[in-house]
């Protein structure tokens, strides 16, 4: 099955859903209603054109949620980007799938945290992913995970990229392409990213103005010609600059024209609204993030007029959402070593070799209790390589 197509929604982030999440919830103090039905419905869809049941997304079981590289926005106000952003750089709102109660002591206690202060994955996790791999506690906790029969889920969201993908959009109707050629502007755009600030801050990116269109797309093409001079001439790197120079007489950008100026990604709070329209049947346990919360708490969420339920809880409290912390804090770390390319793996001792595989073992049995656990919105090839390193040819 063709994993392209549909993916427009998913991407999406200054317009269709997430513009409208922005909008709908306003000023007022009165909880206003917000239908979420056609990202449910789209889930679902999905769900049935991969061949997967729907009891997938039906079954009653418990999501905890936390978050690991919520950089609250990415926006180049000031001329600069407001964070060292980095190609590599990524999002992951996810954690673990029980339905046990596990008292937080109990959980410390199994895994070998015995200080005062609050765990956080940040400690716990300290280091680049092969210094944590080098760790007796990530095997601890990688033992208890599996032998608990804990389950993970994630959101993965490659920041840059996310940053970037309406410029395709905003030009290719082809379902089938755009992913590839979104991957080969996100190189391009990344090659030399100063220059890339320098352009969108001159054209406002991305609220080009109307009669700056065409000749944002022609500096685009010279970036392009500019990569191509340096890497060589492919057949998709041909048709996105082909793609590119027709797009330079639409009068009409839609996704990259009266939008918020220089800012790229916005709040990221949305992505909180993606996972309820993505199992809005399940019950879902979110840590206590107070903007998340805030924001969340100034409308109902309906699914066909039905309210969706969900809740936060906290990690001193709910021995889940710590674990989900230091899930969301190892995923990170592991996704940002794939996409560096995997360094230094060949050296790999013992221990690192041991708990990458409990790492990987964890993943493809989670995949395999629920396939719809794991989402990506990044370039496809990142995404094929982590489905390959876990043991799924076949990514959602």
């Amino acid at each position: 099955m063709n994993d392209q197509k549909g993916k427009r929604f998913e991407e999406c982030h200054n317009s269709d859903f997430f513009e409208l999440a922005e909008k709908e919830v306003g000023t007022s103090n009165q909880k206003r209603d917000f239908d979420i039905s056609l990202q449910c419905n789209f889930k679902r869809e999905m769900a049935v054109l991969f061949g997967f049941p729907l009891a997938y997304c039906d079954r009653r079981e418990t999501l905890y949620f936390d978050e690991s590289g919520n950089r609250h926005s990415v926006n180049a106000k000031g001329g600069c980007l407001n964070i060292m952003a980095q190609p590599d750089d990524v999002f992951v709102l996810g954690g673990v799938q029980t339905e046990d109660r596990i008292d937080v002591a109990d959980f410390l206690k199994e895994i070998s945290y015995m200080r005062n202060q609050e765990l956080k994955s940040t400690q716990y996790f300290k280091g680049e992913f092969g210094d944590v791999l080098r760790k007796e506690h990530a095997k601890r906790f990688l033992e208890y995970v599996l032998n608990h029969g804990l389950h993970v889920h994630y959101k993965m969201v490659q920041l840059l990229y996310f940053g970037f993908v309406d410029i395709v959009d905003s030009v290719c109707k082809d379902m089938e392409r755009n992913l590839l050629l979104k991957e080969a502007l996100y190189k391009v755009l990344c090659e030399e990213l100063s220059d890339t600030v320098k352009l969108f801050v001159r054209y406002k990116y991305p609220d080009v103005p109307k009669d700056k269109g065409g000749e944002f797309l022609a500096k685009i093409v010279s970036k392009i010609d500019r990569y191509v001079r340096a890497h060589g001439m492919s057949s998709i790197m041909s048709e996105l600059r082909n793609l590119i120079r027709k797009g330079e007489s639409k009068n009409e950008l839609v996704f990259i024209q009266d939008e918020l100026r220089d800012v790229w990604v916005g709040e990221f709070w949305p992505f909180y609204l993606d996972r309820i329209g993505a199992f809005p049947n399940k019950c879902l346990i979110f840590d206590n993030e107070d903007s998340v919360r805030n924001h969340l708490s100034k409308y109902r969420i309906l699914n066909n007029g039905k309210e969706i339920v969900y809740s936060f809880g906290d990690s001193k409290t709910e021995a889940m959402i710590l674990a989900s912390d230091l899930t969301v804090g190892l995923l990170r770390k592991f996704f940002i070593f794939v996409s560096k390319g995997c360094p230094g793996m060949d050296d790999w001792t013992p221990d690192q070799n041991g708990n990458f595989k409990l790492l990987m073992k964890w993943l493809a049995l989670s995949r395999r209790y629920n396939p719809l656990f794991a989402e990506y919105t990044c370039c496809i090839s990142l995404r094929n390589q982590i489905e390959r390193m876990i043991g799924f040819e076949d990514p959602l």
